[in-house]
C-alpha cells in the first residue's frame, strides 16, 4: 500500500505518481497540514506516524517520527487506527488506537495520542474500556464507575493512561508507589490481579482491599518476583470478598527505579455489570478550539476540553464516525455522527437527536466517513451500506432532517470527500478506483488513470486547500 498523487485529476485519464517513499505498512490515515498543505502531510500506519515536509517535490521524503512501541509496549500489540489535524492549532494532531490490556489477554483498551509539534513528540493522553472474553474477569478500565481515588510517588503523570471514568491499564511507579482504585460500587470478587514487567530484583507487589478510599486496608496478596520478568500478582482463589476500593503498592528496588504494570483487574462473581466495549474507533477534533477532542468506541462518545488531559462521557452511545463541522457548529460543541447502530445523529451540546429519515431503508452498517461541507454545516454527505458489498451516496441539505439518495450500487465504497469550495464536487473511493462527481454524487466519472492493482490499496481522499 502506498500514497499516490495526481496533478491532473480532472483529466479523462489522470496520471498518478507513487509518492509514498519509505512508508511501510498499510495506510490507516492521511491528512494534509492545514497551514502548508502543498508541502507538509502526515500518514498513519498501524505501527507508527510518518511525515513529509516536501510533498510538492517529485519524490517526497517521508520519515517515521513515531514507532508506537516507544509509547505502548510491543507485548500489548498496539495498533493505530485514525488520525486528525486541526486548523485551530498549528502542528497539533491526534491519533487513536487499541492495545491489549496484558500480553496474554484477549481484551483490548483504547488510547489516544497527541502531538503539538507536527509529530516530533507525542503524549499518550487517554485509555478506556475494551472488548472482553471469558466470564467474570474484567480489567479495571471496564468498570463504568471506576476512577483513581489516590496515587503516590508517580514518576511521571503522563505515564498514567486514565480518565475521570476509567482506570489504569499501564503505569510506572517508583518504589513504594501506590494506587488506590475506586470501582464506583461494591463488587463481590474472588480474585484481584496485576501484571508487571521489568520489576527488578527485590521488588514486590502488595494488594489490599478496603471499604473507603482511606482504608483501613485488609492485605490480600504480596509477592517478591525476581530478575526482571513478567509476573502475575494475584491473591488467587480465596473466599469471596466484597469491596469497592483496591490498594496496589509497588515496593522495593526496581530496574530504572520504576515498576511497570500492564493490567489490573478483578474476577467478579456478582455486582453491577461491567460494560464490555467493542474495538471500534471514531475521532473528531475541534476546528475552532483545538483543546476539544472527541473519541468513541462501540459504546460511548467521550470528550476532553483540555487537549486530552481529562475526559468525560459526552454522548452515551458509540459511533462509527464523528465530525465537528467547521461551519455553524457552536464553537465545536455540536457534532454530527454515525452511531454504532448505523443511524445518523446530530447534537446540540451533549444532547443527541436521531435523524432517521434515511428513506425506507434500514441501515446495516456505515463505512468510510461522514463529510460536512466546509462553508455550510447543513450540507452533509455519507456512505450508506445497502447490504452485501453495495453502498449508496446520500445527501442532506438541512442538517440531517431529510436525506436524498444521490446514487447507488457502488461496490465496496471506502471513503467520501468534498471539495471545500463547492459542495457539488464529490470524491469517492471504491473497488473501481477513485471516482469524481460534479453533481453532488448523482453521477461519477472513473479517475483510475494509470493506477494498477487498485483494490484495497487506498482508503483516503486528500483534498488540496488553496
Amino acid at each position: 500500500m502506498s500514497i499516490f498523487r495526481t496533478r491532473d485529476f480532472t483529466a479523462l485519464a489522470p496520471t498518478y505518481e507513487d509518492v509514498g517513499g519509505a512508508i511501510s505498512g498499510a495506510i490507516k490515515g492521511m491528512v494534509l497540514d492545514p497551514y502548508t498543505p502543498r508541502d507538509a502531510a502526515y500518514a498513519l500506519t498501524p505501527s507508527g506516524f510518518w511525515r513529509t515536509r516536501n510533498l510538492n517535490d517529485g519524490s517526497p521524503g517521508w520519515g517515521q517520527t513515531l514507532d508506537i512501541t516507544t509509547k505502548v509496549s510491543a507485548g500489548l500489540s498496539p495498533v493505530l487506527h485514525k488520525m486528525q489535524a486541526t486548523i485551530a492549532y498549528q502542528g497539533r494532531l491526534y491519533a487513536v488506537g487499541w492495545k491489549k490490556v496484558s500480553p496474554t489477554a484477549t481484551t483490548y483498551s483504547q488510547f489516544v495520542m497527541r502531538t503539538d509539534d507536527g509529530g516530533s513528540t507525542w503524549t499518550t493522553v487517554y485509555a478506556t474500556g475494551a472488548t472482553t472474553s471469558g466470564s467474570g474477569l474484567f480489567t479495571l478500565g471496564q468498570f463504568p464507575g471506576v476512577e483513581i481515588a489516590a496515587f503516590g510517588n508517580v514518576v511521571n503523570i503522563d505515564n498514567f493512561l486514565l480518565s475521570a471514568s476509567d482506570c489504569i491499564n499501564f503505569a510506572k511507579c517508583n518504589g513504594d508507589g501506590y494506587i488506590i482504585v475506586d470501582l464506583g460500587a461494591p463488587y463481590n470478587m474472588t480474585e484481584v490481579y496485576a501484571k508487571g514487567v521489568e520489576v527488578g530484583i527485590n521488588a514486590f507487589t502488595y494488594i489490599a482491599t478496603g471499604d473507603t478510599a482511606t482504608g483501613p486496608w485488609t492485605p490480600r496478596w504480596s509477592a517478591r518476583p525476581h530478575g526482571g520478568c513478567d509476573t502475575w500478582a494475584s491473591f488467587g482463589a480465596i473466599t469471596e470478598i466484597t469491596t469497592q476500593f483496591l490498594y496496589f503498592t509497588f515496593q522495593g528496588f526496581a530496574l530504572g527505579n520504576y515498576r511497570e504494570y500492564y493490567c489490573m483487574g478483578v474476577n467478579v462473581s456478582s455486582g453491577p455489570t461491567p460494560v464490555p466495549i467493542t474495538a471500534q474507533s471514531a475521532l473528531a477534533v475541534g476546528q475552532h478550539d483545538a483543546a476539544k477532542v472527541y473519541v468513541s468506541d462501540g459504546a460511548i462518545i467521550r470528550r476532553s476540553v483540555n487537549s486530552g488531559a481529562t475526559w468525560a462521557t459526552y454522548i452515551a452511545q458509540g459511533a462509527n464516525d464523528i465530525e465537528c463541522p467547521y461551519a455553524g457548529n457552536g464553537a465545536d460543541n455540536n457534532l454530527v455522527f454515525i452511531g454504532a447502530d448505523g443511524r445518523f445523529y446530530t447534537t446540540v451540546g451533549a444532547t443527541a437527536t436521531l435523524r432517521s429519515a434515511w428513506g425506507t431503508e434500514s441501515p446495516v452498517a456505515v463505512t468510510g466517513r461522514i463529510v460536512t461541507y466546509t462553508n455550510d454545516a447543513s450540507t452533509i454527505y455519507t456512505l450508506f451500506h445497502d447490504g452485501g458489498d453495495s453502498f449508496s451516496v446520500k445527501r442532506t441539505t438541512d442538517g440531517g432532517s431529510n436525506w436524498s439518495t444521490m446514487s447507488s450500487g457502488h461496490m465496496n465504497a471506502r471513503a467520501i470527500g468534498l471539495w471545500p469550495y463547492n459542495s457539488a464536487i464529490v470524491y469517492m473511493l471504491t473497488d473501481d478506483g477513485p471516482l469524481y462527481s460534479l453533481d453532488g454524487g448523482a453521477t461519477f466519472a472513473n479517475k483510475l488513470g494509470n493506477l494498477s492493482g487498485w483494490a484495497d490499496q487506498v482508503y483516503i481522499v486528500p483534498v488540496w486547500i488553496s
